[in-house]
């Protein structure tokens, strides 16, 4: 299938709005590596179907600042493997595609649910002992790249994790996480044998003996307040009474403390199960059945990772040994544990992960690098961008004016680095989330706000440190363009702003032809014409705090967008069902990804809405609580989805409609004369742009 790597022509274009880019002067542009600690280079995945999943999945979102095309909603977990690639590996990659970053995104979140493994034959991967018959889901998302590998059997659950830094000693010699990149004995390489990767966890678990909404969303608060705030405390190394589950990793502590002391931290090799009356811990590794950390006389720092290799840790659904989830309820922001027996080994991490930890890697890079084996049955779970010891760079944008922006704008970026002796060699410039440019401190770009649509942009500067670890600082901006009169009015109606019964959009400068209402990455309610009053429940938005926007689409294919409102919750039960949802979307020919038809869940588990026509040149795919279309080759013109609301046999709501516009990306749409739109081909070429 060679999922996730084939990406070019896999685009599926919500709406008439997919971003485009602005007309750049930028330099030099190369590879280079990223980083896997910053949530422009993340995705998140969230169920639309599952109330906690929503809630603490916008919950992250909002506190981390993910850009909204971050943002994928589809049920994470699958009957199986095989099932997983081939509806949801097949959709995040058409989604990754369609929204112009397949080659941004190196980390792959997982919104708190139920799911927590996916099931695999037990003769895809052979084991020392036991099977393995569960990959967890993490793993699952963090393998996808591997995943023809995987299903064609012959694996072993000792594979190699060749993003595995087999000594930590230097954090010079330590390599950021880039999922664009191929990894060979920890080094990013193209040599046969070399692996690609995603670094993914689980954000939580809300099911039996996991944890809670709200240890988990306390989690997120505190996990994000430790950022770059270089605690003081100790990192510890239990030596305990079962030999079992400490003799592997205690011969490795004597040089991961000398490692954290080179550093100019503490590391303590302690007796016991866990530091009793120590209250300072910036890191625990033990080994025991069960740490009982209840009624411990433990004090665990904010950022903290903590895990006791058992061998049921992350197997919530046996009451057999104690849950890394009672790391997180006790204070940590991560821990790791495997969701079946796992025969030890190398699938549980090094100490040298608290080194690279205390370095300045992110929690996920950190935990990924330090694991030895290809860990399918190891679940990471918590908060991966968690970055407490890092020393981000500082980045801003020059020239920018303080009301709107109109025409062409010449602009600089400045960026100084956080540690001393460091530079910043290099600064991406994203635009509604994508990167639009990458340039350098201090160089003068032109920024072409013609190319964009009047309105409302978000817009972000990413700063990247000229060190082996790539430590990334964020800048975070917005740009109101008004080139073409055009503009969108939202309010609130019949209740407070922050908490109403519904809204009312209208649309300014020019013949409107469709209104949307938007959430964090979906759209949650659209009609025809220049004025609309839309009503919603918290069936399409969570019950806690949000944000909605209002997005016009015009006559010639155009748009305009407003400011998101926030808002603090929506009635727990409304009308959203009885308003039509009727929406305009471009798609590539041959290309596949989900579209925004209403995915939640009825009472007899069956799809929430019945295809009443259409669409003629594409087939429709429910699964995981979405739909995903998959456009034929040949697709031309027009076509249409329309669908109505349903459980079971009863009929909820009027029907609602999809028009489908067929439009190669770069292609002239012959309706509006516009340009489609389109992964990357709104970016000029380097010879075009230094020409300029």
């Amino acid at each position: 299938m060679r999922l996730l790597t084939r990406l070019g022509r896999l685009v599926l274009l919500r709406g008439l709005g997919a971003a485009c880019a602005a007309s750049l002067i930028f330099l030099s542009v190369h590879h280079a590596a990223t980083a896997g600690g910053s949530p422009e280079r993340s995705v998140l995945l969230i169920d639309p179907a599952d109330p906690d999943s929503l809630y603490l999945g916008q919950a992250y979102a909002r506190l981390r600042q993910l850009p909204a095309n971050r943002m994928i909603y589809m049920r994470p977990g699958a009957a199986g493997f095989e099932a997983l690639v081939d509806f949801q590996g097949r959709a995040l990659a058409g989604e990754l595609a369609a929204r112009g970053i397949a080659d941004e995104v190196d980390a792959i979140l997982i919104a708190p649910g139920r799911d927590f493994y996916v099931p695999i034959p037990s003769d895809r991967i052979s084991t020392g002992c036991g099977q393995v018959s569960r990959i967890s889901i993490s793993s699952a998302y963090a393998f996808l790249p591997m995943a023809d590998a995987i299903l064609a059997g012959g694996l072993s659950d000792q594979l190699s994790n060749h993003y595995y830094g087999a000594r930590f000693t230097d954090p010079a010699r330590e390599a950021a996480f880039d999922a664009g990149q191929a990894w060979y004995n920890g080094r990013p390489i193209e040599a046969p044998g070399a692996r690609r990767y995603y670094l993914s966890f689980l954000l939580g678990y809300t099911g039996e003996r996991g944890n809670t909404v709200a240890e988990i969303e306390a989690n997120f608060v505190r996990s994000a307040a430790a950022d770059f705030g270089h605690p003081d405390g100790t990192f510890y190394f239990m030596n305990t009474s079962d030999e079992i589950r400490t003799r592997d990793r205690r011969r490795l502590w004597p040089y991961t403390v000398e490692s954290i002391q080179g550093l100019g931290g503490h590391a303590e090799v302690l007796d016991g199960g866990v530091p009793s009356g120590r209250q300072d811990a910036l890191g625990i590794l033990t080994g025991l059945t069960d740490p009982g950390l209840a009624n411990a006389d433990l004090g665990i720092q904010p950022g903290a990772f903590a895990d006791h290799l058992t061998s049921f840790a992350g197997m919530f659904d046996t009451g057999s040994q104690g849950k890394m989830s009672q790391w997180i309820a006790a204070g940590a922001s991560g821990s790791a544990g495997t969701v079946e027996e796992p025969c030890t080994g190398g699938k549980f991490p090094d100490p040298d992960l608290h080194a690279r930890y205390l370095a300045g890697m992110s929690l996920g890079e950190a935990l990924f690098r330090s694991t030895p084996w290809t860990a399918f049955q190891t679940l990471y779970y918590g908060d991966p961008l968690t970055q407490p010891f890092a020393s981000p760079p500082e980045a801003s944008l020059v020239g920018l004016p303080a009301g709107t922006a109109q025409g062409r704008l010449l602009l600089t970026t400045e960026a100084s680095a956080g540690r001393p002796g460091l530079g910043v060699d290099r600064v991406d410039v994203l635009v509604d989330g994508r990167r639009i440019a990458t340039t350098r401190p201090g160089a003068l770009f032109a920024f072409d706000t013609r190319r964009l649509d009047d309105g409302w942009h978000d817009l972000r500067l990413l700063a990247f440190e000229n060190s082996a670890l790539r430590t990334q600082g964020r800048w975070l901006g917005e740009l109101t363009v008004a080139n073409r009169g055009r503009s969108v009015e939202l309010a609130a109606i019949d209740g407070p702003e922050a908490r109403p019964a519904g809204f009312a959009v209208r649309a300014l400068g020019g013949p409107a032809v469709e209104l949307r209402l938007l959430g964090p990455g979906r759209i949650l309610a659209a009609a025809p014409g220049a004025s609309a009053r839309f009503e919603l429940s918290g069936d399409r938005l969570p019950a806690g705090p949000s944000w909605v926007q209002a997005e016009a689409i015009y006559a010639d294919g155009g748009r305009a967008r407003g400011r998101p409102m926030p808002i603090r919750d929506l009635p727990a039960s409304g009308t959203a069902a009885s308003q039509p949802l009727r929406f305009t979307a471009f798609v590539a020919p041959g290309s596949h990804g989900l579209i925004d038809l209403p995915s939640l869940a009825s009472s007899t588990g069956e799809a929430p809405i019945r295809i009443v026509e259409g669409p003629d040149q594409a087939s429709l795919r429910y699964a995981a609580n979405a739909w995903m279309l998959e456009v034929s080759e040949s697709a031309t013109g027009r076509d249409r989805i329309v669908f109505e609301p349903v459980d079971g046999a009863e009929t909820l709501a009027p029907s609602g409609r999809v028009e489908l516009r067929y439009c190669a990306p770069g292609a002239v749409d012959a309706e509006s004369l516009r340009i489609c739109p389109g992964g990357r081909l709104w970016l000029p070429s380097l010879q075009a742009s230094a020409s300029r």
